[in-house]
């Protein structure tokens, strides 16, 4: 093995923080090299993980190189004062540079987020009239659909909902409710407390259940499937938790998200 990749794997090991201030402090090439070869594995991982869920004709290697940009983009930014594992801040940002690059092909198909958007009114309508959160035989029998079909249907509503959690509105440069959870000690021309703030007063307004889900599949990057197995519920039923809770947040926080990125 390479003495310096040796002498730098023990260093990042023993005193990560004084790694991490060093390198900031002298940008050494052969540092930062190191960190990208370290964690370039992640970009394989999700780059396939996020990959497989949309489209069977996405260019893995576009994938990639946009999870190497968002890599050298947490390296060149990570403060381990914050109290962070670089490895969660480093996976959000591959996750964010791949979905950013994924939607600026538009790979999501328009037939697909048409279903997206009939999923979501559909359990909007049967909400209101029931007063509760509609099963997934009432969604099914609404839409007129199989069980299996409507479970399908919202498997990709689901991949829409990924989307559109940290997608730009059209007519706004304002981030998207992900970035805002997912780096809320990012430097902001507001006060970073007004951050925090937020993201408290979102999680706590949550379910148990409910942030279990945004745990584990924005931080932890579980699947839907495996994310039913944790929780004791059918992969349709995380698919339906997510959808809602995903509306629900960007509804109820719009006004504050767009004021904490203007």
């Amino acid at each position: 093995m390479n003495p310096v990749k040796l002498n730098y794997e023990e260093w990042l090991k023993k005193d990560q923080k004084g790694f991490w201030n060093e390198f900031h402090r002298t940008k050494n090439l052969e540092m930062r090299n190191f960190l990208i070869e370290k964690y370039l594995h992640l970009v394989k991982y999700h780059a396939q993980r996020l990959g497989a869920k949309l489209h069977d004709k996405l260019d893995w290697d576009d994938l990639e190189q946009a999870g190497v940009f968002g890599l050298i983009q947490a390296i060149e930014n990570f403060d381990p004062q914050r109290g962070n594992k670089f490895e969660t801040y480093c996976a959000l940002r591959i996750r964010g540079a791949i979905l950013d690059d994924i939607r600026s092909h538009d790979w999501v198909p328009r037939l697909v987020r048409q279903k997206a958007k009939a999923w979501q009114e559909a359990f909007q309508t049967l909400e209101e009239k029931l007063g509760r959160e509609p099963s997934e035989k009432e969604m099914a029998d609404y839409l007129k659909l199989s069980l299996a079909d409507f479970r399908k249907m919202t498997q990709e509503a689901s991949t829409v909902s990924m989307f559109s959690l940290n997608s730009k509105d059209k007519d706004e440069e304002s981030q998207g409710l992900n970035e805002v959870i997912s780096d809320p000690k990012s430097s902001s021309p507001l006060e970073k407390v007004e951050k925090k703030d937020l993201i408290q007063t979102m999680i706590q307004n949550l379910s148990y259940e409910e942030k279990l889900v945004i745990q584990m599949y924005y931080y932890d990057g579980l699947t839907m499937k495996e994310i039913g197995v944790a929780l004791g519920l059918s992969e349709s039923r995380v698919c339906q938790i997510h959808g809602y809770l995903i509306k629900r947040l960007k509804t109820k926080y719009s006004s504050q998200i767009r004021k904490i990125a203007a």
